[in-house]
């Protein structure tokens, strides 16, 4: 998803296997809603942007949010998040 000023809100798939999702973000708000029972990883690089995650279901570990059944999981989501001014939210 590559956005410039914009609001966006993103539904990922509930039972899609493996995920790649990479999100270039401008001025934008960007909200990526993580379904129940998927497992997430993320990364992100940012300017002056707020990054927001869910650190129930993300905790985060060395520099990277991370579910902790990520590697055994059966549907799951590789995020990475590169963004400039904006707020990012992953829930």
């Amino acid at each position: 998803l590559k956005t410039g000023a914009s609001s966006t809100n993103l539904k990922l798939p509930a039972k899609a296997g493996m995920t790649n999702l990479k999100i270039e973000a401008g001025a934008a708000s960007v909200v990526i809603e993580v379904p129940q029972g998927v497992a997430a990883r993320v990364n992100s690089t940012s300017g002056l942007a707020s990054i927001e995650v869910d650190q129930n279901r993300f905790p985060k570990q060395n520099g990277t949010y991370l579910a902790p059944d990520y590697e055994s999981a059966e549907n799951k989501v590789d995020i990475r998040i590169e963004a400039g001014v904006g707020s990012i939210e992953v829930r």
